[in-house]
């Protein structure tokens, strides 16, 4: 045959792994590209979301707050689709909490990652077990990003 065959992620490939503080997050090792192409729409969001509030009106306000809310559920969708469950359930349980909690900027880093991840080629052979380390990346709560382990 010729022309153009592309081989997509490997059947069995490794979870995509990053922690925040000692708990660890697990993601899909590849994620179709619509996928990626509804997430990085946010930019529908970016005026609204740099708004000077102390100079809005009430109008601006409300496109504000409506606005924030949809990026919010965006950014909860696409976690909520790449996350396995547990994971996903304890993302979610945290950027809501008030002890340890994920701040909005950590679900941004954490998206950035996971964005530039799934954004580059991946092999298309699962890696052989003895290969080190799980490749992951760790956020810490104070917003850095630290090397995998």
């Amino acid at each position: 045959m010729t022309g153009l065959h592309i081989e997509t992620t490997a059947p069995g490939a490794p979870p995509v792994i990053f922690t925040i503080d000692d708990d660890e997050f697990r993601a899909l090792p590849a994620v179709g590209g619509g996928l990626i192409d509804d997430l990085l729409n946010l930019d529908e969001f970016g005026d609204l979301l740099s708004l000077d509030a102390e100079k809005a009106t009430q109008s601006d306000l409300a496109a504000l707050m409506k606005a924030k809310q949809a990026y919010d559920l965006k950014l909860a969708g696409f976690l909520d689709q790449v996350l396995d469950d547990d994971s996903a359930h304890l993302f979610a349980a945290r950027y809501r909490a008030v002890e340890r909690p994920i701040e909005r900027h950590h679900a941004q880093q954490v998206i950035k990652f996971l964005v530039e991840r799934y954004s580059k080629p991946h092999p298309t052979e699962p890696p052989s077990p003895s290969t080190p380390g799980h490749g992951g990346t760790n956020v810490n709560s104070m917003g850095g990003v630290l090397p995998a382990t």
